[in-house]
């Protein structure tokens, strides 16, 4: 496996790790969440055309694409980076309102992979559109 393959599996794990609260002991990782709204809820397309779960899902499939394409290129990459980089930061956002460690902790695996992304993007000079 190539350096930005194995990136790109981070960033997708990363995303999956992902996790949040809400009101009395209820609790969820993205990756259920996902499962969820895939094969369990009836109203698949009323849940899929939320803006947040469709950049999520966008996000996913662009990543997946650039994991098994060996020269994908910079634009489709970034553009699937960017998409889980939004639903996670606000993930990051609310878990720093709601003071929950637990929230803000597993927003960490992403975030060090996005951040290994662009260090390693950027090294390349390769241009947006090239």
């Amino acid at each position: 496996m190539k350096k930005h393959q194995l990136v790109n599996l981070g960033l997708i794990a990363g995303f999956f790790c992902c996790y949040t609260e809400w009101g009395q002991n209820r609790s969820m990782f993205i990756a259920g969440a996902m499962y969820e709204i895939l094969f369990r809820q009836n109203n698949f397309w009323q849940n899929i055309t939320h803006p947040l779960i469709l950049a999520g899902f966008l996000g996913l499939l662009t990543l997946l694409y650039c994991l098994i394409t060996p020269k994908a290129r910079y634009g489709i990459n970034i553009t699937g980076v960017i998409l889980l980089a939004i639903v996670v930061l606000l993930f990051l956002f609310v878990g720093i309102l709601a003071k929950n460690g637990w929230i803000i902790l597993s927003t960490v695996p992403f975030i060090v992979f996005a951040v290994l992304f662009f260090r390693w993007k950027n090294r390349r000079q390769e241009p947006l559109l090239g």
